[in-house]
């Protein structure tokens, strides 16, 4: 089953599990999706994609397990980070 972990202040938020699958929403997680999110515990799906891609070949690849993963195995680690911003 995945792992997820919450970023969230009270306009955005995000969450994400180990496998790059997640989403954000803005100011309600539930009523103010902005991204999709299937809820699927078994298959994780991602609602969203970030990918790499290399100029000179052409060659593409998501930095995270999924959607499009690399060649490579992939090390995902998390745990408590409290961040203090300040503008």
């Amino acid at each position: 089953m995945p792992w997820i972990n919450v970023i969230a202040n009270p306009q955005f938020g995000l969450l994400i599990s180990e496998t790059g699958a997640g989403y954000t929403w803005s100011r309600n997680s539930q009523a103010n999706r902005l991204t999709p999110w299937s809820n699927d515990p078994v298959s994780d799906p991602p609602g969203e994609a970030f990918y790499l891609r290399d100029a000179v070949s052409g060659a593409a690849w998501s930095p995270l397990p999924a959607p499009c993963p690399a060649p490579v195995n992939y090390q995902t680690r998390h745990g408590f980070r409290l961040f203090h911003f300040s503008l």
